[in-house]
């Protein structure tokens, strides 16, 4: 059995990337100009108020293409430093009992990002980055009982 502090020391680190693309192509086929009115004004009505006449010619030509794309490319790496102090009591394997014991845990962790990207329609600076620093404190009641058969 042993009751007292005790200390441990873990340390983390993880990373990730991502890449990502996006294209894109249009093209207009056909375009309407339709105006109805309700209910009938008669043969000499003329909505000139709205804009020109409508376009019944039939002579609607197919627009050109646009084309359009995107590529980025982000990622992170971060790194945790996980100092934990422990007091209770642990016992011994013979007794069959598991440990009752309080953990004060401080999550402390840096994180350093970074983002590139191009894009036919956004011409500003490609690269943001950044970094990020977090600390946390957990205090965890660590207790389970042994069902004994």
């Amino acid at each position: 059995m042993r009751v007292g502090p005790e200390f441990s020391l873990v340390g983390l680190v993880e990373a990730t990337m991502t890449f990502a693309d996006h294209m894109e192509s249009k093209v207009q086929l056909a375009s309407w100009n339709v105006r109805q009115t309700f209910p009938d004004q008669g043969s000499k009505y003329n909505p000139t108020e709205m804009g020109g006449a409508p376009d019944h010619s039939g002579t609607d030509k197919v627009g050109l293409p646009t084309f359009d794309f995107s590529v980025s490319a982000k990622g992170d790496i971060t790194a945790h430093i996980k100092p934990t102090f422990s007091f209770g009591i642990k016992f011994d394997s013979f007794w069959q009992v598991d440990a009752c014991q309080v953990q004060l845990v401080a999550d402390g962790y840096m994180r350093l990002y970074a983002e590139a990207q191009t894009s036919q329609a956004d011409p500003n600076c490609p690269f943001t980055y950044g970094v990020i620093l977090v600390l946390t404190f957990m205090l965890m009641l660590m207790h389970r009982q042994v069902r004994r058969i």
